[in-house]
């Protein structure tokens, strides 16, 4: 089926700028979301826009045509209006759309002129990552469109205070030094450190400071999956995959390949333990690697406020 080839298709394999499909394109109809978009809850399968649009790629960076679809909280993006693989997506959480009247963006330009055709610019910018796409129209009507549909989208999730389905909240606010001097002890072993919340803020901090935030968040994510509702489990399931596993996954963590394979492979039944081997992994990355860091950097500020 569709979905089969869908949920086996492989990172290891994956190309951003060159994907070859055998499978014809069809209208997108409801029934065709549930096949281009396996992750989304019930919020995200209203097709909210389509359309080409062209995009500039991190490595290359002549703009290359692009179909994408806005659903929801996702914009998926496609080699052509033909494929059922995606691309790659982008979750719009946390996300904020530049354009060239916006005071940062002075890379953009209202219009620009390459290869005979005038491309009209936006970028979507990630507020955690920091990770930028940079799109274009071929007109200002289209750009302004895109935008528009964006927006909304992004104010739909304020409004809703939710995006992903899952509980933990990515909030960059807070300062690590403040937050260590005020520690009134410091735990001589990670486990014990996540399970308080002073010292787990404190360690938070830290890994925002050391761009690895990612690491804590997918580690509580895949905990509050265990105690879940059944009712929710598959959707909560299948939006930690797109935030941390997925292509283009804006909180992506550094697994396997035959980790990511496994999980895939587990995504049309759904249980509380299928991310088991992933956490662990992750873990083993936080206590081998940031904790020490941690413990270190809790202790200079500490002896130089003493």
């Amino acid at each position: 089926s569709l979905r089969q080839q869908l949920k086996h298709f492989s990172m290891k394999n994956f190309s951003i700028e060159s994907i070859e499909t055998n499978i014809s394109h069809e209208t997108i109809d409801e029934r065709e979301i549930s096949v281009r978009f396996p992750f989304a809850d019930e919020n995200q399968k209203s097709k909210v826009k389509e359309g080409n649009l062209f995009k500039r790629g991190l490595v290359n960076r002549s703009r290359k045509k692009r179909w994408f679809v806005l659903t929801g909280y996702t914009l998926v993006y496609y080699k052509s209006a033909q494929d059922c693989e995606p691309l790659g997506l982008i979750t719009l959480e946390h996300c904020k759309i530049n354009t060239p009247n916006t005071g940062n963006a002075t890379r953009l330009s209202n219009s620009s002129l390459e290869n005979g055709k005038t491309f009209f610019e936006f970028e979507i910018v990630h507020g955690v990552t920091e990770r930028t796409y940079q799109l274009a129209a071929t007109s200002l009507q289209e750009r302004d469109s895109w935008i528009d549909a964006i927006n909304e989208s992004l104010q739909m999730a304020v409004d809703q205070k939710i995006i992903s389905g899952l509980t933990t909240v990515v909030d960059v606010s807070g300062s690590f030094e403040e937050s260590a001097t005020q520690l009134p002890q410091l735990s001589d072993n990670l486990k014990s450190v996540l399970s308080d919340e002073l010292q787990r803020e404190c360690f938070r901090l830290f890994l925002g400071k050391e761009y690895a935030s990612e690491n804590l968040l997918f580690y509580l994510d895949v905990e509050n999956l265990k105690v879940v509702s059944d009712s929710v489990l598959p959707v909560v399931a299948q939006n930690i995959f797109v935030r941390y596993i997925e292509i283009d996954a804006p909180y992506e963590v550094n697994l396997s390949s035959l980790i990511i394979e496994s999980i895939r492979n587990e995504l049309d039944n759904p249980h509380r333990e299928m991310f088991a081997t992933a956490q662990k992994a992750v873990f083993g990355i936080m206590r081998d690697d940031c904790y020490p860091r941690f413990v270190n950097a809790v202790k200079a500020i500490k002896e130089e406020s003493a």
